[in-house]
């Protein structure tokens, strides 16, 4: 066996013995397994070449939404009762946009501001409405419990994070986590479904009692889609996620052609010719 391969050897072994699979690099995984190797393994960082859009980084911007969205819940930002009462949906928006004029960094394209500030103002219509909806519920807290918080299984060495979860006031929970999406087109495709099915086995492990749905709200259109936990649906995922290890230990990372184009480490992709078509 060559140096070079039990170098690689090494690293894999240690990935094994040590990581904890986040969602992110399980999506890198399932993308594409040269590109988890290259990231994950050997720890290379870049970034793509200049095609069609990539002068602006997109994952960039649903951080800063997410940071935003974060923030917006904190006491000293979220807007009074009487606030709320009397113009919700513009003084959501006030403090969403203030928020975002924080985080936006100097010099990001112009349109992509638009972009973050038409998203931003469809979620304080949303939210002033639930407000209205809520507004006399004894029950019910209208401000999240769970703002962006990380839970962490190392028995079955997953990590997730959800960005939204809220508890009634009588600190019953009712575990119908939700993900702020920033995808053009509101669907749940396959890595959202394993991202909902993780998250809930670890709310399971965490609080003792498993979501019944995970909730997906995509800003860009304003629209929510729910998706069903059910057990069948967790024994897969598990499953997916044991078959995963077992390809990482047998350092089994093919290149998927079809992730080439946007692909952030692609200069370091080795084999086949250069992939940037």
């Amino acid at each position: 066996m060559s140096g070079e391969k039990m170098a690689l050897s090494d690293k894999v072994k240690e990935v094994v013995d040590t990581r904890i699979l986040s969602q992110s690099s399980i999506n890198r995984f399932l993308e594409c397994r040269r590109m988890f190797k290259l990231t994950y393994i050997e720890n290379k960082q870049g970034k793509a070449e200049a095609g069609l859009d990539y002068q602006f980084d997109y994952s960039w911007l649903g951080k800063v939404i997410h940071k935003v969205l974060e923030e917006f819940y904190l006491p000293q930002n979220f807007p009074s009762e009487k606030d709320l009462d009397a113009d919700g949906t513009n003084k959501i928006e006030l403090v969403l946009l203030s928020l975002l004029d924080k985080h936006w960094e100097f010099g990001q394209p112009e349109l992509k501001l638009i972009d973050a500030k038409t998203m931003l103002k469809l979620f304080a219509q949303r939210e002033a409405q639930r407000w209205k909806e809520q507004r006399n519920d004894p029950d019910i807290n209208f401000v999240p419990q769970y703002r962006e918080f990380e839970l962490l299984d190392e028995n079955i060495r997953l990590t997730a994070i959800i960005d939204v979860m809220w508890i009634d006031k009588n600190n019953n929970v009712n575990p119908v986590p939700r993900d702020y999406k920033t995808n053009k087109r509101p669907e749940i495709t396959q890595s959202m479904k394993l991202q909902a099915l993780i998250t809930a086995m670890l709310i399971n492990n965490k609080l003792n009692e498993m979501p019944t749905h995970f909730e997906f709200l995509f800003l860009r259109t304003n629209k929510s889609l729910l998706y069903e936990i059910t057990t069948e649906r967790i024994n897969k995922a598990i499953s997916i996620i044991e078959n995963m290890w077992k390809e990482i230990e047998n350092e089994n990372f093919p290149k998927n052609l079809k992730s080439c184009y946007w692909c952030p480490v692609k200069n370091y992709c080795e084999g086949e010719s250069r992939c940037w078509i």
